[in-house]
């Protein structure tokens, strides 16, 4: 809350009016308009304060707990980062929140443009679109000023297997938001780190988000079942079915009880499927499943998996 706070103030500007308006005040005799004064001290510090409150409040909606998940999610807190900004003399790419939680990653990005035509070519999507250019052609920037959307050399997630945006509301005047998600089959390091970049903005400015703070999951081997292996993350699971092509029955009925005895079902977790990659050679398939509402796996004692129940150790 404290770094979405700061992030918040960065971009408040006082409006110019309101500041002729400090600078007419201070300029007339002090002695003579003191009451005046006072009151006009007082308007503009209220303005200014709901100015603030205003930009404080989009920064929270925006968030990265806010905007991906449902619920109480008080246990993913203390791993949110908060990376460095960065910035190429026109944008400044900032995360508002990015977590990862040890298979998928999550983040709120806000791109701010730092002068008056940096910031009629964002809002116009101009500079998303002509990005593209040298290598999708003319077709393709001429679709993306019409649509105002984003493209596929728009958003860059390293060694992710599959991205997913949405824009969300702009913060302010001078600036566009977005969510981006993304799953790594192949998990990374911890001593690495998940890099960020845009198109648009250039490779040269990366926002790398380090990886090494995480929720640790819990990782099951059930008997008896086409599920051969499942690994319990806070935001998601990642399940190993052995099957022939598209045929295993996949994640059809999952639960978990808690250290209080409280059951949680697929649907009070909102658990729905993400993708998935097929192995021929060896008939495996390995599905990724997201939760609407974040779990701590170390509170859970027992999982049912299709039916057939394992108990955590």
């Amino acid at each position: 809350m404290k770094h979405e706070y700061q992030a918040a103030m960065e971009r408040v500007k006082m409006p110019p009016e309101c500041e002729a308006r400090i600078l007419a005040a201070l300029e007339h005799d002090p002695v003579k308009h003191k009451k005046t004064h006072i009151r006009t001290v007082i308007a503009i510090a209220a303005a200014v304060f709901l100015l603030v409150s205003s930009t404080v409040a989009v920064s929270y909606q925006t968030g990265v707990l806010n905007t991906f998940f449902k619920g109480n999610s008080s246990v993913l807190e203390p791993y949110i980062q908060y990376p460095d900004s960065v910035s190429n003399g026109d944008y400044r790419l900032s995360i508002n929140g990015a977590l990862y939680d040890g298979n998928n990653f999550y983040a709120v990005l806000i791109v701010e443009g730092l002068n008056e035509q940096a910031i009629d070519d964002l809002k116009s999507n101009k500079v998303i679109a002509e990005s593209h250019l040298d290598f999708w052609g003319q077709d393709m920037v001429d679709r993306l000023l019409a649509s105002g959307g984003s493209g596929p050399d728009t958003f860059h997630l390293l060694n992710a297997s599959g991205i997913s945006t949405r824009e969300l509301s702009p913060p302010d005047e001078a600036s566009r938001a977005w969510r981006i998600s993304g799953n790594f089959m192949e998990a990374p390091e911890k001593t690495e780190s998940i890099g960020l970049w845009l198109g648009f903005i250039g490779r040269d400015y990366i926002v790398n988000i380090p990886i090494d703070n995480i929720i640790t999951p819990i990782t099951l081997y059930p008997e008896q079942s086409d599920c051969i292996e499942v690994t319990i993350y806070a935001t998601s699971v990642k399940a190993v079915f052995l099957a022939s092509g598209m045929d295993s029955e996949m994640l059809q009925a999952f639960s978990v009880v808690l250290e209080d005895g409280s059951i949680l079902t697929q649907d009070d977790l909102g658990l729905r499927m993400n993708d998935g990659t097929y192995d021929p050679l060896t008939m495996r398939y390995e599905c990724n499943y997201l939760f609407d509402v974040p779990i701590d796996p170390a509170r859970i004692t027992t999982v049912s998996i299709n039916g057939i129940e394992v108990a955590v150790s």
